[in-house]
């Protein structure tokens, strides 16, 4: 089913860019991320201590095509393959309690941009599809440390893009922020998680 979604928004992309060619210029992107979550109800101790679930850095690969409507408008269309690590860290008397999450996207977006010289804003609308996922748990007792592993069920969702663009020289700087409130790491309360994602065009 996925394999169908990709191939089929990759021929839907390349046909409609094919009308307008001659205004398209496309490449290889790599896009260093940091997940943020905003843990509205993280998990609590007998003393009412949080332990909310913290965002670190991932990584994203992918493939975009980029067609100038206008001096001052352009559409752009990604599929990326993209990773997210989380992880919460618990610890109560003599027990740790440690999870870290991994979990790998396919993002295909479609952002609308303006232009200011060589400075662009752009909004669009995101399609996220989990791939596969891990949570690692270390229960630590009495420093006897016990490790588990669980596959996370993968899981899709819409979410709406904001982009910042700055092109320095030929090489294109792009801050994306987007929200997404889907329960990707199973917990009990989902977070709602952003992330930031440092675009850097490679060709």
């Amino acid at each position: 089913m996925m394999k169908k979604i990709i191939l089929t928004t990759v021929t839907i992309i390349g046909s409609f860019f094919s009308f307008y060619s001659q205004e398209i210029v496309g490449g290889l992107k790599i896009s260093p991320n940091y997940a943020l979550v905003f843990d509205n109800k993280p998990l609590k101790d007998a003393t009412n201590k949080e332990y909310p679930i913290i965002g670190s850095i991932g990584y994203g690969l992918g493939y975009y095509e980029r067609m100038r409507l206008n001096d001052k408008v352009e559409l752009q269309a990604e599929i990326n393959y993209t990773l997210h690590n989380f992880n919460r860290k618990v610890e109560i008397n003599s027990i740790k309690k440690n999870d870290f999450w991994t979990i790998s996207f396919i993002d295909i977006p479609l952002i609308a941009k303006r232009k200011f010289n060589d400075f662009s804003v752009g909004l669009g609308l995101m399609y996220r599809k989990s791939l596969s996922g891990n949570q690692k748990t270390e229960d630590i007792v009495n420093d006897q440390k016990t490790i588990t592993d669980n596959e996370i069920t993968p899981k899709s969702e819409f979410s709406f893009v904001l982009d910042l663009n700055y092109k320095v020289n030929k090489l294109n700087l792009g801050l994306r922020i987007f929200r997404g409130n889907s329960n990707f790491l199973e917990t009990g309360n989902p977070p709602i998680y952003s992330a930031f994602n440092l675009g850097i065009d490679l060709f």
